[in-house]
């Protein structure tokens, strides 16, 4: 085998292998996004109600400028306006499905023992927006009429009782007793960037905003707004949502996102462009654990797109090799079959010449030669 086989057969498994890498890297990314992105919850949310996509955005905001109530039915308000004057009649309900939340610690007590739980003080359709994997029991709603509920974690159960099946069971919260209606999934432990415990998991729980207030005894603020909302074209939904809430773009305390949009390539890629810091240890603005979950996996394929970069880059050379060597074949081919045209010219001729001085014999054995 000569040098030039070799050569292309090993630059030929290279483009395998690089192929290979590309494609597992993409199936990987998507599998990613589609494990923390709120899109899933957006169209299952809107279903048939109307003919253009739907998206989830968020707000996040810093302590000191958390909404309150009256903020938060503003901000809906305004949402609502705009959505009526920018989407024909005819839809019938309502156009969004929204909730709020705000991130505190309470100490829960259990007929077996005590602990301080991260708990998310929710408002509006949370487990609607944020539908969980349910282990036992029922979430609360909007509409239900006892307020003196909670959910929690599997970890926060298993701390408390020791299992997972308490559904139906009564901790305490200050001096306030409080129903578990449900236990749901705890994150997994890479879902939480900024909240490690010495064990690695955080006890959380999640109850009615009211039912907060009277355990803290103060208005509860809500440091995120999620909202499934209509997207006609790329960035609708979140322009409504940004103005609604006055958010300036570059704020330091204020941040918006858009689950239809933020795991695109162009968004990753500029993402891929300031990887350190992207964790956000040092920010003030509070984000949730499913946040927390989103910008890891976007860390992930930030990576993974400098990877893909990389390696795109190497196909390309390998693609400019092989054009040349397609065209090196295509000369060569070309090459040959002048030749052998212009040696059947030469024949014919050689034959014509010896028939013309009537020299048969010759002419019949240039036939038989070049047969």
């Amino acid at each position: 085998m000569d040098i030039k086989k070799k050569i292309n057969i090993i630059i030929a498994v290279i483009d395998v292998i690089v192929a290979v890498i590309v494609g597992s890297v993409l199936i990987y990314c998507s599998g990613q996004a589609k494990s923390v992105s709120l899109q899933g919850a957006a169209e299952k949310w809107a279903g048939d109600i109307t003919d253009f996509g739907y998206t989830a955005v968020s707000v996040y905001t810093d302590n000191s400028t958390a909404f309150d109530i009256g903020r938060i039915y503003s901000m809906r308000t305004n949402i609502q306006q705009k959505l009526d004057e920018q989407i024909a009649a005819g839809n019938k309900g309502s156009l969004f499905a929204d909730c709020w939340y705000g991130k505190q610690y309470i100490t829960l007590t259990s007929s077996r023992t005590s602990l301080s739980a991260e708990a998310y003080a929710v408002g509006g359709s949370f487990f609607t927006v944020h539908e969980p994997e349910i282990i036992s029991g029922s979430v609360f709603s909007p509409d239900d009429v006892n307020m003196d509920t909670v959910v929690i974690d599997e970890n926060t159960s298993w701390k408390l009782f020791g299992s997972v099946d308490t559904a139906g069971l009564t901790v305490t919260a200050g001096d306030i007793p409080l129903y578990i209606s449900a236990v749901i999934r705890s994150p997994h432990e890479g879902e939480r960037l900024n909240a490690y415990k010495a064990d690695g998991s955080v006890p959380t729980i999640y109850i009615p905003s009211q039912t907060a207030g009277v355990i803290t005894g103060s208005e509860p603020k809500f440091t995120g707004y999620d909202i499934l909302i209509p997207d006609k074209i790329d960035g609708f939904g979140s322009d409504i949502v940004k103005e609604a809430a006055g958010y300036s773009e570059g704020s330091s305390y204020m941040t918006v996102t858009d689950s239809r949009s933020r795991f695109g390539i162009k968004a990753i890629n500029k993402q891929a462009e300031k990887l350190t810091g992207l964790a956000g240890s040092e920010s003030v603005i509070v984000y949730p654990w499913w946040e927390d979950a989103a910008r890891g996996v976007i860390l992930k394929l930030s990576v993974c797109m400098k990877l893909c970069s990389f390696s795109v880059v190497v196909l390309l050379i390998s693609a400019v090799y092989w054009i040349v060597m397609l065209c090196w074949l295509a000369a060569f081919g070309a090459r040959k079959a002048s030749d052998k045209v212009n040696a059947v010219i030469e024949r014919k001729k050689l034959i014509d010449y010896y028939i013309k001085h009537d020299k048969h014999e010759l002419a019949e054995s240039v036939r038989n030669k070049r047969s």
